[in-house]
């Protein structure tokens, strides 16, 4: 079989009126893959999150965000400063010339400067419009919330996140915040495969779509089991009412955490061999895995946890392993710029940074045959408005004096 080296995405054109880590993480992930991404941004502040610490010093001295190298390689940048009238027309012209626009402003903000769907659709049939937001634009299915701010832990609170999260633990202390871009990320995918499905039917049909994507329905998706507990039996997540029909959880070892499965009986038999508790295999207590599922906090935490805090989170998770059993260490930071799967598997990816320093940045989780190993290709984060000569001759045929002109208005 011929290998293919070609990138699967080369020849799309996503032109990205984006900022921070929703919008930017989804066209990151298509531009490893090999679309060319257009980042539009404000002239000489960029992004908002070229303004997010913490910073670190590039190969030629320039700070930069972090942000940067987190979710914006293999683009190029072009800075338009869309709220003027010659900017607006500038986008305008560009985005005759894509495949997608994808934008993540707050809900309406594109509409009223003339650049929503609806005003580009009708130069460019077969143009993609995706819109992340936190709850949606009014196109579809408008929301009530649609004017609200959106970060990530009003989403997760409003989809049911951190009520799950706080009921299910015993801890009367606050949880604080986690630290995860947990709806960043997950809109961000949903917003990738709504952008996919649509340039599908778009070369098919010659049409393209709007695709609306809401972080609080994104949120809401991850939330979906509690849900359908809920509806089953209107009982609320607790750690009594956990619902499960085996053992699972995260336990304390000697120098950490590991999580457990014991989901059939084989393996509830090899478990209790394990941590040197054959006696409960005759306890009618514990006779089948719903008895077994309820007392994972009542009765299994303590004794396993006893067990356990004789061994490393390794070696826990080994002898487990080793037995049959579901199970793996809880990584930190730490481990996991060393672990052997994130290594075999490229999923950090380092560039070269200032004082001759790399920095480490997750890499993309889409392998594919063709791409992932040798083929895969990171390009640095683009400068401020780096790419903006080269587009604007390329794609639309200016020459230098309009160009310039440009600059000198504060257009670009």
């Amino acid at each position: 079989m011929k290998n293919n080296n070609r990138l699967p995405l080369e020849g799309l054109r996503i032109l990205a009126a984006e900022h921070m880590v929703a919008a930017p993480m989804a066209t990151q992930l298509l531009a490893d893959m090999g679309a060319e991404v257009i980042k539009v941004e404000r002239p000489k502040v960029g992004e908002s999150g070229r303004g997010t610490g913490p910073f670190l010093k590039d190969e030629d001295g320039t700070i930069t965000s972090s942000t940067m190298y987190r979710v914006n390689r293999n683009k190029k940048s072009i800075t338009l400063d869309i709220t003027t009238n010659e900017g607006k027309e500038i986008f305008k012209q560009l985005a005759r010339k894509a495949d997608v626009v994808v934008e993540n402003f707050r809900a309406g903000v594109m509409d009223k400067l003339g650049l929503g769907y609806n005003d580009l659709k009708s130069q460019n049939q077969k143009l993609v419009y995706v819109s992340l937001s936190g709850y949606g634009h009014k196109d579809i299915l408008p929301s009530p919330y649609a004017g609200w701010a959106a970060y990530g832990n009003l989403g997760e609170a409003l989809g049911g996140i951190t009520n799950n999260l706080i009921n299910r633990s015993k801890s009367e202390e606050p949880l604080g915040f986690h630290g995860l871009s947990l709806g960043d990320i997950f809109t961000s995918l949903n917003g990738t495969i709504g952008l996919l499905i649509a340039i599908f039917d778009a070369q098919r049909s010659g049409e393209g779509r709007y695709v609306d994507i809401s972080m609080m329905d994104s949120l809401f998706l991850l939330n979906e089991r509690p849900m359908m507990n809920y509806s089953l039996t209107g009982v609320k997540p607790s750690p009594e009412t956990s619902f499960l029909s085996f053992i699972v959880g995260d336990f304390r070892a000697e120098d950490g955490y590991f999580t457990v499965s014991v989901y059939v009986e084989k393996h509830w038999q090899m478990f209790c061999k394990v941590i040197e508790r054959e006696d409960l295999l005759s306890n009618p207590d514990f006779d089948t895995p719903e008895k077994r599922g309820s007392q994972v906090e009542s009765f299994f935490r303590p004794v396993l946890e006893r067990w356990a805090s004789k061994y490393s989170k390794h070696e826990v998770a080994k002898m487990f392993l080793d037995a049959g059993i579901a199970a793996a260490p809880i990584l930190d930071p730490e481990d996991l710029v060393e672990d052997p799967h994130i290594i075999a598997r490229n999923m950090l990816v380092e560039f070269p940074i200032g004082d001759g320093k790399t920095i480490k940045a997750v890499g993309n989780p889409i392998k594919m045959s063709g791409v992932s190993g040798e083929n895969e290709i990171y390009r640095r984060p683009p400068k401020l408005g780096e790419n903006t000569d080269e587009i604007l001759k390329a794609l639309l045929h200016y020459d230098q004096e309009k160009i310039q002109k440009l600059y000198k208005n504060n257009i670009i």
